[in-house]
């Protein structure tokens, strides 16, 4: 006979006998009653386990398993009950496992051991002489996400690019692009421009736009940031709010914005505006962008940090305006003035005082003049009331 032949002879032997066997022990677990004296719970961290012990009065070895969902394991042991003061039900809060639950069900001789699982997990039972053991493999710790650097807000991550000669919309493109912004271009913007940046926020990009260019942004719904040259949106008076920077009160940051813009002003009164901000300001686009400009510059820290006022002197030639408007002007805006010279075209003077008081002064003479050359011609030149200059008449002859 061939080994192969034997071998055959074999499996077919002990398939025969394998019925015999299981009611051997079938018949053996079904003798006499075993009692749970006890069970322990163990936490099994080298073999990744949690394990569960029960002491039985009786070796049980035809036990039945068998997962319930995915939130349950359960185990039945046959002709078996637990002891008359062992505890039923017990918390046991071992990671994999939450629950273990002790039932004999009416009219049955079985007792049912459950196991409430915190997780799916693998889970199986064996008896070992006279003991029951169940044992549920938790997961190890889960792996740590890695650590990435925070996302910037858009309009904040930096921007690094160079441009030469380059058209300004090519560039407002790029720059919407790496800023994860919302740039719009008037339909009449052109030019081309040479620009490098290395990084850089939006907001500084515009405002080096702005500072060389005179390119003005301004924030639509959406949020959109339009972007046009001060011809084209410098007059546009619009509203925007600035918040206030560490260790200052509104009443601080808006007393910065007063002295040196003087064509803006606020929605609200300054008194119902709370010490923390924002400050809501109204006034021309111009104005605006160099206010949102010096918002940004200020110190942290509050007026302590700031530094004096630059005191500058300068010649200012104003179109169309007699000397004493001129000075009565300045006077508002706490700059001294001194008349050189006035003709009928208009005056020459001599500007001393902090420099962001004379931006401001020659911003009202510049809405001044808009004004005046905006009046439709006549036969007579525009004619002021009040104080004429020395040598002059009221017709400017």
């Amino acid at each position: 006979m061939s080994v192969l032949a034997r071998w055959a002879c074999l499996l077919a032997a002990l398939l025969a006998l394998w019925p015999a066997v299981a009611a051997a022990a079938d018949s053996k677990d079904a003798g006499t009653t075993a009692t749970v004296a006890s069970y322990a719970v163990e936490r099994d961290a080298k073999a990744r386990l949690v394990r569960i012990t029960l002491v039985l009065s009786e070796p049980r070895t035809s036990l039945k398993q068998r997962f319930i969902g995915q939130g349950a394991f359960e185990v039945v042991i046959p002709n078996a009950e637990p002891a008359a003061k062992l505890p039923r039900t017990v918390n046991v809060s071992k990671e994999a496992v939450s629950e273990l639950e002790l039932t004999r069900p009416d009219k049955s001789t079985d007792l049912v051991v459950s196991l409430k699982l915190s997780q799916p997990v693998r889970c199986r039972a064996y008896g070992v002489d006279k003991k029951v053991v169940i044992e549920a493999a938790f997961p190890g710790e889960e792996p740590k996400p890695p650590v990435l650097p925070p996302v910037a807000a858009p309009g904040e991550q930096k921007i690094t690019a160079e441009f030469v000669d380059t058209d300004i919309r090519v560039i407002i493109a790029a720059l919407a692009a790496q800023s994860g912004s919302n740039l719009v271009v008037m339909p009449t913007l052109e030019g081309t421009y040479s620009l490098s940046l290395r990084g850089v926020t939006l907001n500084q990009a515009l405002d080096a736009l702005w500072e060389a260019w005179g390119l003005l942004t301004r924030e639509l719904p959406g949020p959109i940031v339009l972007v046009g040259s001060t011809e084209q949106l410098g007059a546009t008076a619009v509203d925007e709010s600035f918040p206030v920077p560490p260790g200052w009160t509104a009443a601080d940051a808006w007393a910065v914005l007063d002295r040196q813009f003087g064509l803006l002003h606020l929605t609200v009164p300054l008194a119902d505006i709370p010490a923390a901000g924002p400050l809501t300001v109204h006034g021309p686009l111009r104005e605006i962008a160099a206010a949102r400009r010096r918002m940004r510059t200020l110190p942290a820290g509050g007026p302590a940090k700031l530094a004096a006022p630059v005191e500058v002197e300068e010649p200012l030639y104003v179109p169309l305006l007699p000397g004493e408007r001129i000075k009565e002007l300045a006077s508002k805006q706490g700059v001294a003035c001194d008349v050189l010279s006035t003709t009928a075209d208009g005056t020459l003077v001599w500007l001393r005082g902090p420099e962001g008081k004379l931006a401001a002064l020659r911003a009202v003479a510049d809405k001044l003049k808009e004004q005046l050359t905006s009046r439709p011609a006549g036969p007579a030149r525009p004619q002021w009331r009040g104080p004429q200059p020395q040598g002059q008449t009221g017709d400017g002859s």
